[in-house]
């Protein structure tokens, strides 16, 4: 019985390319949070313009918490996605 389970798996080749691209969507909108955040700051003008592409700089924008959340953000998005398209 399990073993005939086991050969029941949807495995064609569109599947996988769909996996990918709904994970890569997943990642991209559950970044969007951080983003707009640093939008935000800078709009607030609370952020140096040269240092942008410091990443210590950036991080340090936040409190250390709620940096974690939108770092993890982005991995949850993406597992979210790849649940989802299963």
């Amino acid at each position: 019985m399990y073993i005939e389970q086991a050969f029941k798996v949807l495995h064609d080749w569109w599947r996988y390319i769909l996996g990918v691209l709904l994970a890569f969507v997943g990642i991209g909108i559950f970044s969007m949070p951080h983003a707009m955040a640093i939008a935000m700051k800078q709009m607030a003008g609370e952020i140096d313009a040269e240092k942008m592409q410091d990443v210590n700089y950036l991080m340090g924008l936040f409190e250390p918490n709620l940096n974690l959340v939108f770092l993890l953000l982005p991995f949850a998005g993406g597992l979210l996605a790849l649940i989802l398209a299963a």
